[in-house]
């Protein structure tokens, strides 16, 4: 089979063709999704539709890259297709998103020398809500800001973006204030940092340089990252980073850069316990692990923690409300809600205890992978992709560029299953289409659903073919 596919072009130049031509159909339409627009007239159908077909194209090539043989002309050819995606995305007004504000927002309040956890937009904006004192340059920020600071979804919450994040705004601020290619640009440098870390993993491992391929042409994350402008991608390069150092032993490095990494977004804390493994054997160093992660953690937070995580914090609100798109959440909901009718409880706090049941089973996940002994460097990717997949399928907030978490990691070390939500999650933007018509019960019981269900067959397939793998090999 990879010699089928090295001798023959055709597959690579169908699916490069069909990536592009529907990255072309986006942009083409694109300005039919400007702010402005009436949600009910924009082409959602189409925008699906053209995702769909771009992630089947990324699933043939992904197929491909991990039965291919090497060759350099399939590397020029991965380059130039996912340049070329990228610079399509630049073109079109950002599609069905409008957290680009917020981070421009952020980034002025953090380049102006402010605190952007102190107040929330809603108080700058209402001047002196519940008799705070807004600083005056503030108040003249939002008026510089034009139709920015009034654009912010959820303004009266102050900002969840963690301060390492909140420096990389504050750079695009300092490019070109209120400025989305300032923005794309910034986003751009820790791309190339993440594909030129991949390729040195890639070569420390001995895996082939095609793999390249999932991580630089998956479609949702060049939507995501440079037309939605979402800032997931920020996190990649010290994730990467930190594992790599972990691989080779340098640990106190690893763990330092891990630091950086959760002050991105919080979701790499959830790897640091397979960092600290690898020294469980070592108490002094072990000790000397947690020790700079919680000082280095604690300094980068310190303006957060200034701030507060009261009243309306953000990350406080976020963590104990939001739930978007969720499927085995929803499940574990139903079942909270159940049980607590059962015991005379009002299903009420339902939330509550779907959300203490996700902790404790990505806890027990992360602690059951952790225990086990790391024989190498490639052991560790694989089980980051365990444990990142189970915390993006368990979460109650299943967004599409959340799921680009899993994509750097998954070039590595590449599932299937985990590789099909590429051309599965672009139906979250069904809701676009279903909510204006009044018909979001659709959505909720029926898309869901079939973005999700597929996903869990499918790992529960894997899981079956690993488990007789690992019994024959007893044998």
């Amino acid at each position: 089979m990879s010699n089928l596919i090295s001798s023959n072009r055709w597959p690579w130049f169908f699916c490069g063709l069909l990536l592009t031509v529907s990255f072309c159909v986006v942009t083409l339409f694109g300005e039919q999704f400007g702010y402005n627009v009436p949600l009910a007239e924009k082409p959602v159908l189409l925008f699906v539709l053209a995702l769909g077909f771009a992630g089947a194209a990324y699933l043939l090539i992904s197929r491909f890259v991990q039965r291919a043989e090497y060759r350099l002309r399939y590397v020029v050819w991965i380059v130039a297709v996912g340049a070329a995606m990228r610079i399509l995305m630049f073109l079109p007004p950002p599609i069905l998103e409008d957290d680009l504000y917020r981070y421009m927002w952020d980034g002025a309040v953090t380049a102006n020398g402010y605190n952007p956890y102190a107040y929330s937009p809603k108080d700058v904006l209402d001047r002196a809500e519940n008799s705070k004192e807004i600083p005056s340059g503030l108040l003249a920020l939002a008026e510089e800001s034009g139709e920015v600071a009034g654009r912010i979804n959820h303004p009266q919450y102050r900002t969840i973006y963690p301060p390492v994040t909140q420096a990389v705004f504050a750079i695009a601020y300092f490019i070109s204030p209120w400025n989305t290619d300032a923005l794309r640009l910034v986003y751009l440098l820790f791309d190339i940092a993440t594909l030129v870390l991949l390729f040195a993993i890639m070569r420390e491992l001995r895996l082939s340089p095609l793999l390249l391929a999932i991580y630089w042409l998956n479609p949702l994350l060049v939507k995501e990252i440079y037309n939605s402008l979402h800032m997931d991608i920020v996190a990649f390069p010290f994730v990467l980073g930190g594992l790599y150092l972990a691989g080779k032993n340098r640990f106190f490095a690893s763990v330092l850069v891990f630091a950086l990494a959760a002050g991105t977004k919080l979701w790499p804390i959830a790897l640091v316990p397979l960092v600290l493994r690898r020294e469980a054997s070592n108490t002094k160093r072990l000790l000397g692990g947690i020790a700079l992660f919680t000082a280095a953690g604690a300094l980068i937070f310190a303006p957060v923690f200034a701030a507060g995580l009261g009243g309306n914090a953000g990350l406080a609100v976020y963590y104990e409300k939001w739930q978007n798109n969720a499927g085995a959440f929803k499940i574990l909901l139903w079942a909270g809600e159940f049980a607590l009718e059962t015991m005379g409880i009002h299903p009420g706090h339902g939330q509550s205890v779907a959300r203490v049941l996700v902790v404790v089973l990505v806890a027990l996940w992360i602690g059951l992978l952790s225990l086990k002994p790391l024989v190498d460097m490639k052991q560790l990717f694989d089980r980051s992709v365990l444990i990142v997949g189970a915390m993006f399928l368990l979460s109650p907030t299943q967004f599409p560029w959340y799921y680009t978490w899993l994509v750097p990691l998954l070039a590595v070390s590449p599932r299937t299953s985990l590789l099909v939500l590429t051309m599965l999650l672009p139906l979250y933007y069904m809701r676009y289409f279903l909510e204006p018509r009044g018909w979001m019960f659709y959505f909720d019981n029926l898309v869901v659903w079939v973005e999700f269900i597929p996903i869990w067959i499918l790992l529960l397939m894997e899981s079956r073919l690993h488990f007789l793998k690992d019994v024959n090999n007893r044998d």
